[in-house]
């Protein structure tokens, strides 16, 4: 026969509660603020790799920017033609001038090549410049060789940023000339003339010296 056992009242000491699990405030405290650091790194890192998308981007928009701009350079310098051309006030202008004898344009040329699909009644032949103008470099057409006064080019802005443009020229000889055309002995232009090279050099605001060699074509 088992012995009976008696159930009373707990010995625990009188006003004591029972243990209860859980975090304290101090706990819950500093897994807050370990929280908001992780959050903040976190928000650091995502902007890093933001802003690194972003300047690759717009590096990348440049340099497609330079390469539409050399590519137009190319086509017209490839394309000069023997062809002078007459100014508003009727004074003779070589086929090509640039550098320092150019008053207005750092590259002036008449260049052949011009696309006419809808057979318009217009020359294949196209008067073309170039220009550095409020730190953009810019492209100008006429629709006529020999322009008269008033008639206004058709401008293209092709590059943003251009402190500078310097052009050099290379002759048949392989000497090299800072403006075109030549002189010859007397100091007389030789606007007969034509260069076999034209080099372009570009100083821009964040790229630095950005150089390019081009032939022209019938020099």
């Amino acid at each position: 026969m088992r012995p009976l056992r008696f159930h009373g009242p707990s010995l625990r000491a009188p006003g004591r509660l029972p243990r209860q699990s859980g975090f304290t405030l101090l706990e819950i405290m500093v897994a807050l603020a370990i929280f908001a650091v992780l959050y903040a790194l976190a928000i650091v890192a995502v902007q890093v790799v933001l802003d690194g998308r972003q300047s690759s981007d717009a590096r990348l928009e440049r340099i497609g920017a330079l390469q539409v701009t050399f590519r137009f350079l190319q086509n017209d310098i490839n394309q000069v033609i023997r062809r002078p051309v007459r100014d508003e006030l009727g004074e003779v202008l070589p086929a090509l001038r640039g550098g320092g004898i150019a008053p207005r344009y750092h590259l002036e040329l008449t260049r052949g090549g011009w696309f006419n699909p809808l057979g318009q009644p217009r020359p294949s032949l196209r008067r073309v410049a170039w220009r550095v103008a409020e730190e953009r470099l810019e492209r100008l057409t006429w629709d006529v060789l020999d322009p008269v006064s008033g008639t206004e080019p058709h401008l293209l802005p092709l590059l943003e940023e251009v402190e500078r443009m310097e052009i050099r020229f290379l002759d048949e000889e392989g000497k090299w000339h800072t403006a075109w055309p030549p002189l010859d002995e007397n100091g007389t232009p030789l606007a007969d003339r034509l260069p076999v090279a034209v080099e372009v050099t570009l100083e821009l605001t964040d790229m630095g010296r950005v150089q390019r060699l081009m032939l022209a074509a019938g020099g």
